[in-house]
């Protein structure tokens, strides 16, 4: 069944011992927090969490996550509270549709890839009233293709191809993967060669020719005009690409340490011997560093915060497990805050400052949403 949760399924152009780097290099943190307590560093005590939700911001938005004709549903970005466009996927080798799922709960099939094709929708952008996305298919004895698509998300419209020069993209799941910037579309995409180059790729938003930067190194797109090198483990230091003017900024990591950064901030996952031990922030270059959470708390997205201000994390009691489920709270940078939002959570994603969510499984599948927008 394909990947609909955002990771990046197309084959890269890198050697086959460098792309495993990399992929462990992305992979670093998330293994490190589900090992084992172990720790040997020391760390502040963390206090007990509660499982009664604290959250007291907006209320979360519901729908089912089971459309009419049976279909599964993921949202994969939300362009207003009540306005979503994902996934359905019926099963056993059908179609793939991307559907816009609107007001008063109608949904409107937006594209449809044959399941036989190993179809993926990735990316997701928004500008306004138009909606970007890519899509990878990978027909039998042919390498996998990606094309860039755009709708008006208001009206439902047919959707438009803007290009399919893409090159080799990198999709990761952020926000970023795809970027609208001054009318044009911005990705990046794995240069060809035996050296790690990355091409930073853009295209007018209704289509044309594609524009090429090259980079030395392996970098991903972030707050624009920002690029930042891909984390490569313990004690690796993060690399920030002005793009417009070249400037860079290079973020010094400890040796127990594995960060995660943008402009604005740097997510350190603090790793004694072989567990998690805290979760820290700071500003770029190192000032205003902060505990945000111990080694009850996993990050939630690839993004190191969303709107520069919250940074969503799944909790446990403090025991690794919990009759109600994992919990996703949220951590205020502004407060310095955390509150506990909901419950047995599972899939969590966030873009454009929408937090959303899902619990249950199979008929019980609920997606529930958040606009943190509404608190800035």
């Amino acid at each position: 069944m394909p990947d609909h949760t955002g990771r990046r399924r197309k084959q890269s152009n890198l050697p086959i011992a460098r792309l495993l780097v990399l992929v462990a290099a992305l992979a670093a943190v998330v293994v490190a927090l589900v090992l084992p307590e172990a720790a040997r560093v020391p760390a502040p005590a963390t206090p007990p969490l509660t499982v009664v939700p604290t959250w007291s911001g907006p209320a979360p938005l519901r729908v089912a996550g089971v459309l009419a004709d049976g279909a599964s549903y993921v949202p994969r970005i939300y362009l207003a509270a009540d306005t979503s466009v994902g996934i359905a996927d019926g099963g056993d080798g059908g179609p793939l549709r991307l559907m816009l799922r609107g007001r008063a709960g109608r949904v409107t099939e937006l594209r449809r890839l044959n399941g036989a094709d190993q179809p993926q929708f990735d990316g997701f952008a928004v500008s306004g009233d138009t909606l970007v996305w890519a899509e990878s298919v990978s027909r039998e004895d042919s390498p996998v293709s990606t094309t860039l698509w755009r709708t008006n998300w208001r009206t439902g419209a047919r959707p438009i191809l803007i290009t399919s020069n893409t090159g080799d993209p990198n999709f990761f799941g952020g926000q970023f993967d795809l970027l609208v910037q001054a009318g044009r579309v911005y990705w990046a995409a794995v240069g060809a060669g035996s050296k790690a180059v990355t091409e930073i790729r853009s295209v007018p938003l209704g289509g044309g020719e594609v524009s090429t930067k090259k980079i030395n190194g392996e970098y991903v797109l972030t707050t624009w005009p920002w690029a930042v090198s891909v984390a490569g483990g313990r004690g690796t230091p993060v690399d920030l690409l002005n793009m417009s003017t070249n400037k860079r900024i290079k973020v010094p990591t400890n040796a127990a340490e594995i960060s995660a950064c943008s402009p604005q901030w740097c997510r350190m996952a603090v790793l004694g011997d072989n567990a998690l031990v805290r979760i820290d922030l700071q500003r770029p270059d190192g000032t205003e560093r902060r505990r945000i959470a111990g080694s009850e708390a996993t990050p939630t997205i690839v993004d190191v915060a969303l709107l520069d201000r919250f940074v969503p994390l799944k909790t446990d009691s403090g025991n690794g497990a919990s009759a109600d489920g994992a919990g996703l709270s949220l951590y205020d940078i502004t407060s310095a805050k955390t509150d506990l939002v909901a419950t047995g959570v599972a899939n969590v994603q966030a873009r454009y400052g929408m937090l959303w969510w899902s619990t249950g499984t199979g008929d019980e599948l609920m997606w529930f949403a958040i606009d943190l927008r509404a608190l800035s």
